[in-house]
């Protein structure tokens, strides 16, 4: 048994999802100001099922993570480089989300998968992915909620602005909700890709659970010195 949580920002120090101890829990406390809004409520969720349920491992698997691969040179901003030292920089986020479309993409299309691909993450926040071989080599982000997945006009959109990149869309396709919405002449495919990121989530602790040295839960005592002061 393993519970596998969703941490947005796993800063430039987690580069792939990890079993949590008390001492990884206090790191990522340490991003906090970089996302205050998501990141808080993740680490308590993990000190709740810590607290309730303890000695059962948990997996942290981070929305940052995926985008390590991307280039320093596009991580930074056009700022002096004490705001980089300070983390300010693209860390990129939607991980999870792009992670998933990688991991089908050589299933659906090879070229795309060992090519140059741009991934389209239209969900809870709208953002996205420039990929070479299924690594993030550069990230945008955004913010609208499902209309990849959901708005037919949305899709329309996107893909006649594209049409320079060599696109042209199946308007019956896309209307029937398919999975690819180009047409077969097209030069560019373009495919639709609800996402899944509990999959991913659950892989990943699958994984990591599974392994000898990987299943040790920890006890959070809501009273000690082991929960980390917030910021």
């Amino acid at each position: 048994m393993g519970v596998g949580h969703r941490v947005v920002h796993g800063g430039p120090q987690f580069v792939e999802p990890v079993v949590v101890d008390p001492a990884t829990l206090a790191k990522l406390e340490r991003y906090v100001p970089l996302a205050p809004l998501h990141q808080p409520h993740n680490l308590e969720a993990i000190r709740l099922v810590a607290a309730e349920l303890p000695g059962v491992p948990q997996v942290a698997c981070f929305d940052t993570a995926f985008h390590r691969s991307i280039p320093e040179v596009a991580q930074l901003f056009a700022l002096p480089p004490r705001f980089a030292d300070a983390g300010v920089r693209r860390y990129g986020f939607h991980g999870l989300s792009f992670e998933y479309v990688a991991s089908t993409l050589p299933g659906l299309d090879q070229r795309a998968a060992g090519g140059r691909t741009v991934v389209f993450h239209l969900g809870n926040g709208a953002s996205m992915c420039a990929m070479r071989g299924c690594s993030s080599v550069a990230k945008t982000m955004g913010f609208t909620a499902g209309i990849g997945e959901n708005q037919p006009e949305v899709r329309a959109r996107i893909c006649r602005d594209a049409r320079w990149l060599g696109i042209e869309l199946d308007e019956d396709a896309n209307r029937a909700q398919r999975q690819c919405i180009s047409l077969p002449a097209s030069t560019v495919a373009s495919y639709v890709i609800p996402t899944d990121e509990e999959l991913v989530i659950g892989r990943h602790a699958e994984r990591l659970l599974s392994c000898p040295a990987g299943g040790r839960g920890f006890r959070y005592n809501p009273g000690s010195a082991t929960r980390p002061e917030q910021q």
